[in-house]
């Protein structure tokens, strides 16, 4: 399914094992801007990404420029909450908007969020990084601060 922001930005639902080579860039380019780790090298396990595709847990949302190229991406895992039977929710893994694109964030989570109502899930979490903090497009969209997370580097 695809749907026309304005002639220049289609959003889509699909799965790109098949382009991994044209989402490597953005991904590159998210991690360089996100990650807090520097010396861990992105590593993406594409056989991973496949296999939850398979396993019908995972969404892959995108966002295209008018020559169908890829400028955005929002990947979710879909799953049952084991805490409370018959919930599901689907947690943010990675989005990412190339920053020349940017400016329709807002539109394009909503989107997501409609595409995942629309499957019945009844949750959707992210994940903020203190290093690019969207949180007030997600407020203006009515999310909550839910939970802070932390992380501490062991090995």
């Amino acid at each position: 399914m695809t749907v026309a922001v304005n002639s220049e930005i289609h959003f889509g639902a699909e799965f790109v094992s098949d382009s991994w080579s044209e989402a490597l860039p953005l991904m590159k380019a998210h991690w360089d801007e996100i990650e807090q780790y520097k010396e861990i090298p992105l590593d993406p396990d594409f056989e991973i990404y496949k296999k939850l595709d398979e396993a019908q847990v995972l969404r892959v949302f995108t966002a295209r420029d008018s020559e169908s190229k890829l400028v955005g991406y929002c990947v979710y895992i879909v799953q049952v909450n084991p805490l409370t039977k018959g919930i599901t929710m689907a947690n943010q893994n990675a989005l990412f908007v190339k920053k020349e694109n940017r400016g329709f964030g807002k539109k394009f989570i909503a989107w997501c969020d409609d595409m995942l109502r629309k499957e019945g899930i009844n949750f959707v979490y992210h994940h903020v990084s203190p290093q690019h903090d969207y949180s007030p497009i997600l407020r203006r969209l009515g999310y909550k601060s839910s939970y802070q997370v932390y992380s501490r580097r062991l090995v």
